[in-house]
């Protein structure tokens, strides 16, 4: 399974098994939902706890998409202690199972680390919305130097 930290708005990878198994002849009508519905799933079962009644953390709003990435973490960053608590009196090991699966083994140490520490969290979002021309920026500065000129 391929896992990602961020959730896209659009899943480019569904979508390109999808076109796939359609030009193989496969009917793919219910691919996509049934995706997102396994998804979703693994997510609140790895995410109930009972300060959320059980119900665990939805990474779909009303209409069936995907809500905002940082919602979502912000979400899990609540509860993370509680599932690690959970995990070391019961012998599970959920926090870890969550991790992987929304970050894959390679990120979950990065992950692990914003999920455990919801203010980093916080100054990673701020440190994105104010930087929205900084890219713009740097590369304007690289062209201007005396090594471009």
């Amino acid at each position: 399974m391929v896992s990602k930290v961020f959730v896209p708005e659009s899943n480019s990878l569904t979508e390109e098994a999808q076109k796939e198994l359609a030009e193989l002849g496969e009917e793919t009508d219910d691919y996509v939902v049934a995706t997102k519905a396994k998804k979703q799933q693994i997510i609140k079962d790895y995410t109930a706890v009972p300060s959320n009644n059980g119900k665990g953390v939805d990474i779909l709003d009303e209409n069936g998409n995907y809500r905002n990435t940082y919602s979502i973490l912000k979400d899990i960053s609540e509860i993370y202690s509680e599932i690690q608590k959970q995990d070391k009196a019961m012998g599970t090991n959920r926090a870890q199972a969550l991790i992987e699966e929304l970050a894959g083994k390679n990120r979950s140490n990065i992950l692990s680390s914003l999920l455990t520490n919801g203010s980093l969290l916080e100054q990673v979002k701020e440190t994105s919305e104010h930087s929205d021309n900084s890219a713009l920026e740097e590369n304007q500065k690289y062209l201007e130097s005396t090594e471009q000129k």
